[in-house]
C-alpha cells in the first residue's frame, strides 16, 4: 500500500478537475473560493466529521444543506484515497 500526505486543497483541485459534468450539480464546486478554502481547512482538521460537526460547518459556510457539505466530504474522501494509491 502507498500512503502519502496530500494537501486538502490539492485533493479538492483534483476532485473538481476530474468530474466537470458532475460538478455542475455540486454546491461546493460553484461556491466562492473563500468558502472552498474553509471547507478544505475543515477537511484537513477532520476528514471524517460527526453529524454534529457537519451541521456546524453547514451553518458556518452557509451551505444550502448538510447534504451539500456531506457530498463535499464524500468526494474529498474518495479522491484522497485515489491520490494515495488506495482507489
Amino acid at each position: 500500500l502507498v500512503c502519502r500526505d496530500v494537501a486538502a486543497s490539492r485533493v479538492l483541485e483534483m476532485a473538481l478537475r476530474s468530474s466537470g459534468e458532475a460538478n455542475q450539480g455540486r454546491w461546493f464546486s460553484q461556491c466562492d473560493p473563500s468558502v472552498r478554502a474553509k471547507l478544505c481547512e475543515a477537511y484537513h482538521l477532520e476528514p471524517y466529521p460527526t453529524a454534529k460537526q457537519l451541521e456546524k460547518l453547514t451553518r458556518a459556510v452557509k451551505a444550502p444543506s448538510v447534504d451539500c457539505v456531506r457530498t463535499f466530504y464524500q468526494c474529498m474522501q474518495v479522491k484522497a484515497q485515489e491520490l494515495c494509491g488506495h482507489g
